[in-house]
């Protein structure tokens, strides 16, 4: 069955309504992406560590940009450009995940101002997600390594 279909299944017995087609975006930490950490809390703070499967993935602070009074949102185009590099545009429809939410509302907000029309949150997250056992997750690296011929 596939990730999306079991997401939209499990967030409605959260009660949460996803579309099914969405695409998920995994903002988390690359240590939590790759499955060497299973939140910002701890390595072991959940009883699983991976992504839900077929979720794309992109840190939520690339959506951010220094300044000289703190952290703020990048440009509309900034924004687009860095959703370019993951395939999604304003015509994408998006599922945000992190871990428990902060980051996937940062992120939910940076695509709402940059224009992606069908921008959700996964308010569960990895927190929820990992503890169920009968969902499936995905470790490790998402591509096979490339091996030098």
């Amino acid at each position: 069955m596939a990730a999306a279909h079991l997401l939209a299944q499990h967030a409605v017995r959260a009660g949460q309504a996803l579309l099914v087609e969405d695409d998920e975006l995994d903002v988390r930490d690359v240590d939590e992406w790759i499955a060497e950490s299973s939140s910002p809390y701890g390595k072991d703070f959940c009883p699983r560590k991976g992504r839900i499967p077929g979720a794309v993935w992109i840190e939520w602070y690339r959506m951010m940009k220094p300044t000289p009074t703190g952290p703020m949102f990048k440009s509309r185009a900034e924004t687009l450009a860095e959703c370019a590099t993951i395939g999604v545009t304003p015509e994408t429809p998006v599922i945000v995940y992190c871990f428990k939410g902060a980051r996937a509302s940062n992120t939910f907000v940076a695509l709402e101002e940059a224009g992606i029309k069908n921008v959700g949150i996964y308010f569960g997250s990895w927190n929820e997600w990992s503890r169920d056992p009968s969902l499936p997750i995905e470790e490790g690296l998402p591509y096979p390594p490339r091996i030098a011929t």
